[in-house]
């Protein structure tokens, strides 16, 4: 049976970006920072249908051929508004975990406007002269963070804008 249109995303949760200046920058500049942990996305926002069977189904298959990732996270720069904490070491397995997760059924959802970068959001900052400061600012607090993505996370939109964990999968 088919669920009714549900927005979801796949994200991963290292706990090495908790309580450090990750949390600091993103409580002053990230206005998800109340509803979502610090992440890595590797399947951004999507809406469908698809049952949360199949989607298991799909994310097991397709996790089965990656193990842990280990991840180097340094330098802040803008994108856009955007800030981010920049992946500068297991950046191609990212992206290979990232262009697999698209394969079918999520196919549709990947948008070919945009290349994936592997990143942690820090915050979005509109202004460019504020967004200058920000990075002022997170260049100065800022330092090389080590860790191991060992599972991965399918949240799904709450209609009152939280996110709940729908499936927790391990890398192995």
């Amino acid at each position: 049976m088919a669920e009714q249109n549900i927005e979801r995303v796949v994200v991963a949760f290292p706990e090495a970006l908790t309580q450090t200046f990750v949390d600091d920058l993103r409580t002053l500049y990230d206005p998800l920072a109340l509803v979502l942990k610090p992440h890595i996305t590797f399947v951004f926002p999507f809406t469908s249908s698809l049952t949360t069977a199949s989607l298991r189904e799909f994310l097991i298959t397709t996790l089965a051929g990656f193990r842990p990732l280990p991840v180097r996270l340094d330098g802040v720069t803008a994108h856009g508004e955007y800030l981010f904490l920049n992946v500068k070491r297991g950046n191609d397995d990212l992206i290979a975990l990232h262009d697999a997760l698209y394969g079918v059924p999520l196919a549709p959802f990947l948008d070919p406007e945009y290349t994936y970068v592997p990143h942690v959001t820090l915050g979005v900052v509109p202004e460019r002269p504020a967004r200058l400061q920000a990075l002022a600012q997170a260049h100065r607090v800022s330092q090389p963070l080590e860790l191991v993505l060992r599972q991965l996370t399918l949240l799904r939109k709450r209609p009152d804008g939280q996110r709940e964990t729908e499936l927790v999968l391990g890398l192995d």
